[in-house]
């Protein structure tokens, strides 16, 4: 029991770091490709706001309820105004873990913020919270192909990122799970059949091989890159 209670007190430490950024906003100060210092990240945003909601949950101390919807307020705004929105090829609305003027539609860094809205609308019953969810899983299942190669996954966008990115072995356990996460939450035909074409790519010796090959041809070819 001692344990625990001392496991909660530096979990509510960590929590209250994220109350200190009194504006929401947590900022990365060093550059990242065409992103210059400060920026924020859909990623980081999302994962500030699921740990809020747990210390709200913990405490049922409101501040951290509050923090949590201000972190997730870049999430609703452009990312020339200041945000993360940004736009796939189709229209779809998209939010950037990387935000700049070329995005390269970061899948996992969506899948992470995607969750960290969800959880916020869940508890707090925000109707607006809830359409943005509703417009980002709806973007996500018409555009699923954009992070599918055969049966393995890629990081980013292969028509911004300078070609196909393909995730290691542990990304592409990791997009499996966020997906799973999802589906089991919003059933989507796409997303389903993604995560079977993926999953059975793990058990295939040719497919690991074909996407580390094209992982080491695409580290070369673009530096500084995931």
């Amino acid at each position: 029991e001692r344990g625990i209670d001392e496991y909660k007190e530096r979990f509510i430490n960590c929590a209250n770091w994220f109350l200190y950024q009194e504006n929401g906003r947590y900022e990365y100060n060093f550059h990242w490709n065409d992103t210059a210092a400060p920026w924020i990240s859909c990623m980081a945003q999302g994962e500030a706001a699921s740990l809020l909601i747990r210390a709200y949950k913990i405490t049922n101390n409101e501040t951290y309820l509050q923090q949590a919807e201000k972190s997730l307020e870049p999430l609703f705004i452009s990312i020339d105004d200041g945000g993360v929105q940004s736009k796939l090829a189709d229209g779809s609305l998209f939010i950037e873990e990387y935000p700049s003027a070329n995005s390269t539609h970061v899948l996992n860094g969506f899948m992470y913020a995607l969750i960290g809205v969800y959880e916020y609308a869940e508890l707090s019953d925000s109707v607006r919270h809830k359409k943005l969810f509703d417009r980002l899983v709806k973007s996500l299942n018409s555009n699923i192909c954009l992070w599918r190669d055969g049966k393995w996954s890629l990081y980013g966008d292969p028509a911004i990122s300078g070609g196909k990115n393909y995730c290691t072995p542990s990304y592409h356990n990791l997009q499996i799970s966020q997906l799973t996460w999802l589906n089991k939450r919003v059933k989507m035909p796409e997303v389903t059949q993604t995560i079977m074409l993926w999953e059975k790519g793990l058990g295939s010796f040719t497919t690991r091989i074909r996407a580390l090959l094209g992982k080491a041809i695409f580290r070369l070819r673009n530096r500084a890159q995931r």
